[in-house]
């Protein structure tokens, strides 16, 4: 059976089972499934992030370049506009340091834990952001902010994962290069490993759009490789 076939099978019992109306919630289910099943034929799973606004803007665009050339080679992919959830802010609970830090875990019931379930199903994150004031834009410091607290002090399903970030400035152009250094840190406190970094401006625009191909392309190829066998 074709993992287009089985998709279809799960969501049918998924949703008649259970009667969900939210579609991250099936979408959940199917990362889970297919992370677990052996390799043979079942191919690296990589999740992009989408924190514009916009879902067919500079940084965007090239996030789903980054993912078509991953499918290309052989990957399945997931793309996400984190802008279309519900993300609270952190509280720092009880003295700054709460549930995260002791349980690894968030008391904000939203729809950050969904999207952790699937980053933690995936084999590696493809993070796109558009840069505002030289850093992350507002969405993205609200979901990696309480995500690092939650992944920092302790192994997890994310340990060791590749991570690739796309920082795009549509405006000037400027603060690529300090957006790309928080993104790095975040990446390092998650405990993540990065697999590269794209910068990328309205004037390099299209020759971006390339190279975040072939970026995509290298990650699934290299996320194949170092993975196991299926005889093991």
């Amino acid at each position: 059976m074709s993992r287009n076939a089985m998709e279809d099978v799960w969501r049918d019992v998924w949703n008649l089972t259970r009667g969900l109306e939210r579609a991250e919630s099936t979408d959940v289910l199917l990362a889970c499934f297919f992370s677990n099943l052996p390799r043979g034929g079942i191919v690296v799973l990589i999740v992009g992030l989408n924190s514009s606004p916009n879902q067919d803007g500079l940084t965007a665009s090239v996030l789903k370049q980054v993912l078509a050339g991953a499918e290309a080679a052989g990957a399945e992919t997931v793309l996400v506009h984190m802008k279309e959830r519900t993300l609270e802010a952190c509280r720092q609970c009880d003295n700054g340091w709460g549930q995260c830090r002791q349980e690894h875990t968030c008391v904000i019931e939203d729809d950050f834990q969904a999207l952790r379930e699937q980053l933690h199903a995936a084999d590696a994150l493809v993070f796109a952001n558009p840069v505002y004031f030289g850093e992350l834009s507002e969405v993205a410091k609200t979901f990696l902010d309480r995500l690092r607290r939650c992944e920092a002090f302790e192994e997890g399903p994310l340990t060791g994962n590749l991570f690739l970030g796309i920082a795009a400035a549509g405006g000037s152009g400027g603060g690529i290069v300090s957006c790309q250094q928080v993104l790095e840190r975040y990446c390092q406190h998650m405990r993540m490993k990065l697999f590269d970094m794209i910068p990328v401006t309205r004037l390099t625009r299209e020759y971006k759009l390339e190279s975040a191909y072939l970026a995509g392309a290298a990650l699934a190829k290299a996320l194949a490789a170092s993975s196991p066998s299926p005889t093991g």
